[in-house]
């Protein structure tokens, strides 16, 4: 598994949370926001790194298939 950012379209990037945890990388990028989606289990370990540099959106997620994911598209 790749542990660095991929870019998916123009300006929007995917990848693991350990991609968020160096400041410089980002700010490399272009980042300006961040969203974490995490499941109830990992709530604890999932916090902002750099509140002062990004914009942080958290949404608790639970990782299964039958999960309505069309319901945080508001946000």
């Amino acid at each position: 598994m790749r542990r660095e950012a991929q870019q998916i379209i123009p300006g929007l990037y995917v990848g693991p949370y350990q991609s968020g945890r160096l400041l410089e990388p980002l700010q490399m990028l272009g980042i300006t926001h961040i969203v974490c989606i995490f499941d109830v289990r990992e709530k604890l370990f999932v916090k902002p790194r750099f509140p002062e540099h990004f914009a942080y959106l958290a949404l608790e997620v639970r990782d299964a298939q039958d999960q309505n994911v069309i319901r945080i598209f508001p946000q």
